[in-house]
């Protein structure tokens, strides 16, 4: 029926002066059923009748009233007919107007069709709109008033239109309402914005206060829509948190060679769920660093973690600064941080007498061999070469100058060596970075204050203002142990001033290997064997590994191992190899082989490989690596082919080594050797078990293998570890006496350079490559040490218990300590290991359902998770695939849901969710790549998806609530209404993680929809809310998205779960149907 009709029928109604309740019945009668009353646009026409004079039609208003308490109109079309109204001069008009919005600004509803619930979002939009334009023109009559003597004109309507602003923005569910109007209609959020601004200016000179103060509120409103699912209250009432503190000690234990930005990602994925302050997340960092340095094991660890508090973790803190919403604030809280941790004086103290470390001469090379890589980079190509030849030619009086101190600091020309070793300053290309290292020696040689170095190195990164950092320096310096201090002097060289400068040392290093070879390879000779002298390889090391550098650091080993394997490039002009080029390069060889080795032992093979490409030939190392070298978790074929070469090489490398007194160098190619000797310790050992060859033999033959380059010794006991495993226990004998030779003293003297530092690094490969064969033989061998234990976590399982008892009872020693120490973490990674990841998980779960009181299990949650980090992807499958799972659908489990393990065990699931979601997408840390992975066609079987058409959802959300295809069987609504957002986004739900979470969220869904309800439905409601609370907002990255959307209707339901907010977190608002469940819900509340 057309609109004319409809006005002539309210005419009609004025004319003859209708009621309200007559007028209702007569215009039933006059319209027929069909068409609804919003179609007709009642609510505009009634408007339209009333506003035609000064002042409103109280008649005509009193039917809309009537019309808007009977329903038969919806809010929404009557918030659109007012806000079309813009004649703000017509007071009476207005103040009509605002009267009726007050009758239900406060309790909009609407239960028809998604989009009529979307339309109460954009009319409500416009309403707003329409109210700040009307409080905007009262505000300015107001002033205008005041400025012509006469100030009440305009008061008693800018109060009314701030009453009414006030009163519909005070409603959450309003204010959710907006949040989404704003979503689907940008510009007109826009033009609020800028009404907003407007309204500013105006009431800026307001004399009234409170109006001001009102105005002000409703402004602050408004602003807190755009953000109002971002605000989280922090926590304030705890000062530990020891899921940090384990995620630091794990990533400093186990993981120094990975990348900054996974650990800065999952340290604010744990800020963000745990709400933890600033200042005290940068402090648990601090304090884990701290201790992580005192308690770990004198040698390789402890450099390791040095290089990991002072290299790395200061990188962090760059990055996470990156997060904060401001430098200067991210600067105050570090500094808030620094005076926290300047409080646990003991704790500092005990880290400065770990950190001291006795070390009389330079601590990473040799005085000429540092000024050498100092000068390398910035000297021309000739003097270059001529400075490598002249320390290969003063070989021989190295040991005369080796305990040289580096710098005469009373000289006055002390920016040089002593003993008059002077280069003309026409020498340097770049004289400050000359100055830099040279300063950073002086800085770094007398000082054992850990704290400093690291207030130093958080200064130079910009974490610290200079007044900060200088404030901090002398608090640590009033603080500190008068005995430390009164202790420090020049021979004690604290690790953390030589970590920092073994950082540059890398650099130049890295520089000089980039030379050519082939022109002096004698100088480089010199460099590389004393990085072999004392712990400078390993400084070195750390120090690449805490800065990313230690791949390229490999990369270039290799090819030098790889050049060493061409012996033509050491001959000029076709000249046949003499005996010195020949010993150079078997040296050559030999270290970067044994350096190699040790690197992959230290940190992990990743390391050494390089990057697939097609067509590209492996280097030897690599190839050897893969094939040959015995890891933990790694079984080798002795009968593989890559250990059996040519024949006719092996016979002559079994004559050569039992026939000659000592190794030939001369043409030799070592590579070859390496992978003939295997073959060649193979007729050995016939020979010797058959009585053909004596003892006497087998050692000459030993000595001959080891006695020029360790490199054949790694590679025959490399081979004789896979052979003894596949020997019965009385044939072993032979082999590991033969192991025990190799790794024994030389009886005969050797004649080439630095063979003792060679030896110290094969003994340390030779113990790692036999541990775990040792260990199943029962056998013992010495192997000669540097002093240090150089395998500080190797067998730590107590040996006859079960493995489960050993879970339990560390698991409980974690729990009363309330943190998790490096040992405690070496121990839990062997334990995964050995039970493998459902047996780990499962096993822990139950230890976490046992506890009865609220406090024991929120801690133990925090260490859970912390310890499920060890492997957090597959963890994640198993509890979310199949533990949690289990748990929910048998009744006879549902008791260990019961609050408080069931909301601890709720809290974790999300956690491990949330984490692994967030990160499965990119690259997995070294220490997950070894472990096994699940196929992913497993989980494709174990959890089929049914897919759903975004036109099926259309027609479940234009229907109404009660419809019975919405409250089906679980069976049927899992087929039914299982589309989600991930399947709008296209995720690929042939990813493990993917399908876990989708058919977790399915089961949830079909929980909901049930008849029964028990402690599996409390857990549910447990589940979601900390997802929730997790979650700024139910986004595209979050796991919310595999939620089907149906399941937010059923969620609302619940008490604790029907809020504005809770329907805005977790309903994925960047799409259309998202938004149209999330208003269809809230609208319904």
């Amino acid at each position: 029926m057309k609109v004319v009709n409809l006005k002539q029928a309210i005419l009609q109604a004025w004319k003859e002066r209708w009621s309200d309740y007559q007028w209702a019945i007569n215009m039933k009668k006059f319209f027929p059923k069909g068409a609804t009353w919003d179609i007709l646009n009642l609510a505009e026409a009634l408007l339209e009748q009333a506003m035609i004079g000064p002042s409103p039609n109280p008649l005509i208003l009193s039917y809309l009233k009537y019309a808007i308490s009977s329903q038969m109109v919806s809010y929404s079309s009557v918030l659109t007919a007012i806000s079309k109204f813009d004649d703000f001069s017509r007071d009476l008009c207005v103040q009509a107007l605002l009267d009726i919005m007050d009758m239900f600004c406060d309790r909009l509803s609407c239960h028809g069709k998604a989009e009529e619930c979307i339309g109460l979002c954009r009319a409500l939009l416009s309403a707003l709109h329409w109210l700040l334009r009307c409080t905007a023109a009262f505000a300015e009559r107001l002033q205008e008033g005041l400025e012509a003597g006469t100030p009440a004109t305009g008061e008693k309507q800018l109060a009314m239109c701030l009453q009414c602003l006030e009163k519909t923005l005070s409603s959450t569910k309003n204010r959710a309402l907006l949040h989404i109007a704003k979503l689907e209609e940008a510009s007109s959020w826009t033009a609020i914005e800028h009404s907003l601004l407007k309204l500013g200016e105006i009431l800026a000179n307001l004399s009234n206060t409170q109006l001001r103060s009102q105005a002000e509120q409703c402004g602050t409103l408004i602003r807190s829509i755009p953000t109002m699912l971002s605000v989280h209250s922090e926590q304030l009432h705890k000062t530990g948190f020891p899921t940090v503190h384990a995620l630091v000690l794990l990533e400093g234990t186990m993981n120094l060679t990975g990348e900054t930005q996974p650990l800065v990602e999952q340290l604010m994925m744990v800020k963000r769920m745990q709400h933890i302050p600033t200042p005290l997340f940068v402090l648990e960092i601090w304090k884990a660093c701290f201790v992580g340095l005192i308690e770990s094991p004198e040698g390789t660890q402890e450099l390791k973690w040095t290089a990991f508090t002072y290299l790395k973790i200061p990188q962090v803190l760059v990055k996470l600064k990156e997060y904060s919403h401001g430098d200067k604030d991210f600067t105050e809280d570090v500094n808030c941080a620094f005076e926290f941790l300047l409080k646990l004086t003991p704790l500092l103290d005990k880290a400065d007498q770990r950190c001291k470390y006795e070390f009389p001469c330079l601590p990473l090379l040799h005085w000429k061999v540092f000024w050498t890589l100092l000068l390398l980079p910035v000297l021309d190509e000739l003097r270059r070469l001529s400075l490598l030849a002249s320390l290969g030619r003063g070989q021989r009086q190295q040991d005369r100058v080796a305990q040289r101190p580096l710098l005469s600091l009373g000289h006055s020309n002390c920016l040089y060596p002593k003993q008059g070793w002077r280069l003309d300053r026409n020498h340097f290309a770049h004289s400050s970075m000359l100055f830099v290292f040279t300063s950073l020696f002086l800085v770094f040689s007398h000082s054992c204050d850990c704290t400093n170095f690291l207030l130093q190195e958080c200064n130079k990164q910009g974490l610290l203002s200079e007044a900060n950092f200088a404030n901090l320096v002398a608090k640590r310096a009033a603080d500190r142990d008068p005995e430390l201090k009164s202790s420090e002097n020049a021979n004690i060289q604290p690790n953390p001033g030589l970590i920092l400068r073994a950082e540059p040392t890398v650099t130049n290093i890295l520089k000089t290997m980039d030379a050519d070879h082939s022109k002096s390879p004698e100088g480089l000779l010199g460099v590389l064997g004393h990085m072999l002298s004392g712990k400078s390889l390993d400084l070195l090391l750390a120090a690449a590994a805490a800065t990313g550098k230690l791949k390229s650091f490999a990369r270039k080993f290799i090819n030098l191992n790889e050049f060493t394997t061409h012996g033509n490039e050491f001959t000029t002009h076709g000249s046949g190899e003499s005996t010195k080029t020949a010993s150079v390069r078997a040296l050559l060889f030999d270290i970067s082989f044994l350096m190699l080795c040790h690197v992959a032992q230290t940190y992990g093979s990743e390391v050494i490989l390089s990057e697939v490409s097609t067509g590209a030939e492996v280097p030897f190392f690599e190839t050897w690596m893969q094939t040959c070298m015995p890891e933990p978790g790694k079984i080798l074929n002795p009968d593989h082919p890559c250990f059996r070469p040519d024949s006719t090489k092996v016979e002559s490398l079994v004559a050569l080594l039992n026939n000659s007194s000592e190794m030939k160098l001369v043409q030799m190619k070592w590579h070859e050797a390496c992978l003939s000797i295997s073959a060649a310790i193979l007729e050995i050992l016939n020979a010797w078990e058959n009585g053909v060859l004596a003892f006497e033999s087998i050692q000459k033959i030993t000595d001959n293998i080891k006695g020029k380059v360790c490199s054949l010794a790694v590679c025959a006991v490399a081979w004789l570890v896979a052979h003894v495993r596949m020997l019965g226990l009385d044939e072993r004998e032979k082999s590991l006496q033969m192991i025990r030779q190799l790794a024994g003293p030389l009886y005969s003297e050797n004649t080439l350079q630095f063979y003792k530092e060679r030896v110290v690094i094969m003994s340390s490969i030779l113990e790692h490559m036999c541990a775990d064969v040792l260990q199943q033989t029962a056998t013992q061998i010495k192997f000669p040490s540097a002093g240090v234990d150089t395998m500080p976590y190797w067998n730590l399982l107590p040996p006859k218990r079960p493995i489960k008892e050993v879970l339990t009872d560390i698991f409980a020693k974690v729990l009363e300590k309330g943190w998790v120490d490096s040992r405690s973490i070496h121990i839990l990674d062997t334990l995964l290991h050995m039970g493998g990841v459902y047996w780990f998980c499962n096993n822990l779960i139950k230890e976490l359902l046992k506890e009865t009181r609220k406090e024991h299990t929120l801690q133990a949650v925090e260490l859970l998770y912390s310890i499920f980090c060890l492997d957090m992807q597959q963890v994640t499958l198993v509890l979310l695939g199949h533990i949690l799972p289990g748990l929910l659908t048998d009744s006879s489990k549902w008791q260990n849901l019961m609050d408080p393990p069931g909301t601890a065990l709720a809290k974790l699931a999300v956690w491990c969710a949330l984490s692994s979601y967030s990160s499965h997408k990119g690259q997995a840390s070294s220490r997950q790549k070894k472990r096994h992975r699940e196929d992913i066609e497993d989980y494709i079987s174990l959890f089929p998806v049914e897919d759903m058409q975004p036109s099926k959802l259309m027609r479940l959300l234009s229907s109404n609530e009660d419809d019975a295809n919405i409250l089906s069987s679980p069976t049927d609504r899992s087929m039914n209404s299982s589309l989600s957002a991930s399947q709008l986004h296209t995720v690929n739900m042939r990813d493990p993680l993917n399908r876990v979470l989708a058919n977790l969220f399915l089961l949830i869904s079909s929980i909901l929809g049930s008849r029964t309800a028990g402690p599996h439905t409390q857990f549910v409601q447990w589940f979601m809310e900390e997802c929730v609370d997790c979650l700024e907002q139910g986004s595209r990255g979050s796991i919310l998205q595999f939620m089907p959307f149906t399941t937010v209707s059923e969620l609302v339901k619940m008490s604790a779960m029907s809020s504005p907010k809770v329907v805005l977190a977790i309903t994925d608002l960047s799409l259309p149907l998202g938004r149209q469940v999330a208003a269809k819900a809230i609208a319904a509340l």
